[in-house]
């Protein structure tokens, strides 16, 4: 009651304000996206919330504020006509994708901890692919792209949560 009290609280200021301030409104956002993660796991043992499933968590934040940043990318011309202070209209869209990069880099170390979490071969294989592909279009800035191909790592770290 108390996550679903707070994201529903918080998405509201999100829509509202939070919006239109530079990365607050996008940690917000995938702050939310990882306290579902922690909320679905709340029946599993809390000692291994931390030692397994971190890197979920970690990976589902790293990805959602990926998928922010390009959605502001793409954004950029509306956010900056209405006055909107997100991160491309602050520091400019080059600075922006550098901070993809960085996130990107980071995604790179959480696929790493992935694999040692699985030995399935083909989780391994596909989670690489996709964080490959994703890496590829965020190097040629195409950002609808990188934003679905986000999506898709987004699912694939839900589906080993089920599968496996």
């Amino acid at each position: 009651i108390i996550i679903t009290t707070m994201a529903s609280s918080l998405l509201f200021l999100y829509s509202v304000w939070l919006k239109k301030r530079i990365l607050l409104g996008n940690v917000v956002v995938a702050s939310i996206a990882t306290s579902f993660i922690v909320l679905a796991l709340c029946d599993v043992d809390i000692n291994k919330l931390g030692d397994k499933y971190d890197w979920l968590c970690c990976l589902v934040f790293t990805t959602v504020m990926i998928r922010q940043i390009t959605k502001d990318i793409d954004d950029h011309e509306i956010d900056k006509a209405a006055n909107r202070r997100t991160l491309p209209v602050a520091i400019g869209i080059n600075k922006s994708w550098l901070l993809i990069y960085a996130f990107e880099a980071f995604l790179i170390n959480l696929t790493y901890y992935a694999i040692n979490y699985n030995s399935n071969t083909t989780f391994t294989a596909f989670l690489c692919s996709i964080v490959a592909i994703t890496i590829f279009y965020s190097v040629r800035k195409k950002t609808q792209a990188v934003s679905a191909w986000v999506r898709l790592i987004i699912f694939t770290g839900l589906a080993w949560l089920v599968l496996f």
